[in-house]
């Protein structure tokens, strides 16, 4: 026998050992295993003389076997040996392993902590979210939440978390919020631990970024660096934020022109509302030279935030002898960069007729300065009259950023009467993913006769094919398993218990682009055929009923979206458009769709019942469920 097994020993009862002696019978006869049959890690408690395993203990999974060949029931009613003398020991020494194993159960906590951005500025709002679960039973412990260094120095103490009951199957969720006033910038890490008593049984951590205060950037731009006196130079101040965080505060602009002595001789005040991250907005100010004197003058601009100045830049401009002005011009420019159309209108408030007006409107890349197109015209403009004109920019050619539009007239094209800072912005990086199919949490489901895909898939969970024909031409990616049943089954690339990925929330940036031009409903409900020709925003469900649905522009709803129709449009060849549920589900119940764009319920299911399905995109979703006879996604 095993001689410091805690059943010989009698550990936990009268601390008396079994002896070899107490283990001989000659009434009952009894079984023994067969030592080849039994697992590796088995251990051997009682054997025969023959070296015949008769009771045995292992391991299964996070349970324990204790297993006998010997006749207990026998030995206990009619002697006073092994039987009444271990059985105690046996029922103990299974009660404390079983207390072990749910002690170490107890301890195990999940936690997960998700903080809203990678990088802030110094005194914007974290927020932190700890997601906590339990992997059995029940049991209550303390955290506490702390900002350390990335090389784990304490730093500050947010919060204490006393008394926190936890029960398996139920998420406990915490949230927090957080200014750092008074980091300086560089990496932190934002830790939490469960502690039972001083023991610590659970945790998590997760770094974020302080960013310095050197995030907004500002540029003077003079559309003349020397003219004649008497002459108007435009001042241009382009201010970027360069961070990935928005600049909610109001921004104050002073641009103040000095003279060779220093003393002032012009400011002008502007007002910046806040700057969305990565973007640039321009303040313009007209100086009149009439009373300047010949000279170098100082063109400087402080960009304050919170009465604090954050950025400067300086430029100098040279003013020479008077020039006697001709005419008096004042001029307008409406640019719509994303059309490529620039429309302007000049107005003669002079005394004379002028037989020959040049016009001239120049584009400029601020990025480089260099001038990539000029417009000229001419024409005979009376006294007290307006010209007006349009004129297209290759705008398909310009590369995103921001551009100096200048509108000059006069004998030579030489006044500036009017100038606007624009932004091509760059496409919307939510149209330009490579998934066809993603979704975040749940499974992909598609039942149908015919399936083919050319772009990514991915599930959280599950990719589950029934059907005929399934011909996935890029990869077929899981946290789960891949289950396709049908005639044909193609796939480029398996991959299954993959690494979960995370996809970016877009609502803010759809949200963003759709109401700089869109339409507000408080609830969308089309009962017949029916176009949406302008990107449109609901504010609740929205349902559509009809024979014909033609949705050539984005169509976004903070709640669900049925759409109920035979024939549905989404989106055109020459410009795919965004259908999306902030809060809810997508449904489609049609015969067949054409799809160009983005389906998107990033806190939802997208279901589609069609008969034919072609999409030119890309769905995301919680889960994805495809029911029909054709689908045809390609990106």
């Amino acid at each position: 026998m095993d001689a410091e097994h805690p059943i010989t020993t009698a550990e936990y009862s009268d601390g008396i050992y079994l002896t070899d002696k107490d283990m001989y019978g000659s009434y009952a006869s009894h079984d023994y295993f067969v030592k080849e049959s039994l697992p590796e890690d088995a251990k051997i408690l009682f054997k025969t003389p023959k070296d015949n395993p008769t009771m045995i203990e292992y391991k299964i999974g996070r349970g324990t076997v204790i297993a006998s060949g010997l006749t207990w029931e026998h030995n206990y009613a009619h002697y006073n040996k092994f039987a009444r003398k271990a059985m105690d020991d046996v029922f103990l020494y299974a009660m404390n392993i079983t207390f072990d194993a749910i002690e170490e159960e107890l301890g195990t906590i999940d936690s997960r902590m998700e903080i809203e951005k990678e990088s802030y500025a110094v005194s914007e709002e974290i927020a932190i979210q700890v997601t906590n679960e339990l992997s059995a039973f029940k049991r209550r412990v303390n955290g506490q939440l702390i900002i350390t260094d990335v090389h784990d120095n304490f730093v500050v103490k947010l919060e204490d978390i006393l008394d926190v009951e936890m029960t398996v199957g139920i998420p406990v969720v915490h949230d927090f919020s957080w200014k750092a006033e008074d980091l300086t910038a560089g990496k932190y890490k934002a830790k939490l631990n469960w502690y039972d008593g001083e023991k610590v049984v659970g945790g998590c951590e997760k770094e974020f970024v302080i960013l310095p205060n050197g995030l907004i950037k500002n540029q003077i731009l003079l559309s003349e660096k020397s003219v004649p006196a008497g002459d108007v130079v435009s001042i241009n101040d382009v201010i970027s934020n360069t961070s990935s965080n928005s600049v909610e505060n109001n921004l104050k602009v002073i641009v103040t022109v000095l003279n060779e002595a220093g003393e002032k001789v012009k400011e002008f005040n502007h007002m910046v509302s806040g700057l969305a991250e990565e973007s640039t907005k321009a303040v313009s100010s007209l100086l009149e030279t009439d009373d300047f004197k010949e000279g170098i003058y100082e063109v400087k601009s402080a960009v304050y935030k919170d009465d604090m100045v954050v950025s400067t830049s300086t430029e100098a401009l040279e003013v020479e002898g008077k020039n006697i002005a001709k005419y008096n011009l004042v001029g307008k420019l409406e640019t719509d960069i994303e059309k490529g159309s620039i429309e302007y209108f000049i107005k003669n408030e002079g005394s004379y007729d002028i037989e020959e007006l040049h016009i001239q409107i120049g584009v400029v890349r601020l990025a480089d300065n260099q001038e990539i197109e000029k417009y000229t015209d001419t024409c005979f403009l009376k006294k007290a009259e307006e010209q007006r004109g349009e004129c297209s920019v290759l705008v398909e050619d310009y590369e995103p950023g921001n551009y100096l539009i200048t509108l000059y007239a006069g004998d030579n094209g030489e006044r500036v009467l009017d100038t606007e800072v624009v932004q091509k912005k760059q496409d919307a990086n939510y149209l330009l993913n490579d998934y066809a199919l993603f979704a975040s949490e749940k499974n992909i489901t598609i039942n149908c006769c015919q399936a083919e895909i050319n772009r990514k898939i991915y599930s959280n969970e599950d990719f589950c094919f029934n059907g005929s024909i399934l011909n996935a031409n890029d990869s077929v990616e899981t946290a789960g398993v891949v289950n396709a049943n049908g005639w044909i089954i193609n796939m480029k690339e398996k991959i299954e218990q993959a690494e979960k990925h995370v996809m970016k929330n877009y609502s803010s940036d759809i949200i963003s682009d759709i109401k700089e031009k869109g339409e507000s409903y408080s609830q969308l409900d089309i009962y017949n055929s029916s176009d949406i020709t302008m990107p449109t925003f609901s504010q609740g469900t929205t349902g559509a009923y009809c024979t014909k649905m033609n949705i050539k522009e984005s169509l976004i709803s903070e709640g669900s979206v049925w759409l109920n129709c035979n024939e549905a449009e989404i989106g055109t060849e020459s410009g795919g458009a965004i259908l999306c549920s902030l809060n809810g589900d997508i449904t489609i119940n049609a015969t067949k769709i054409n799809a160009y764009g983005l389906i998107y319920a990033p806190n939802g299911t997208v279901s589609i019942n069609v008969s034919e399905c072609n999409l030119e995109g890309t769905i995301i979703a919680k889960e994805i469920k495809l029911s029909g006879s054709y689908f045809n996604i390609n990106k």
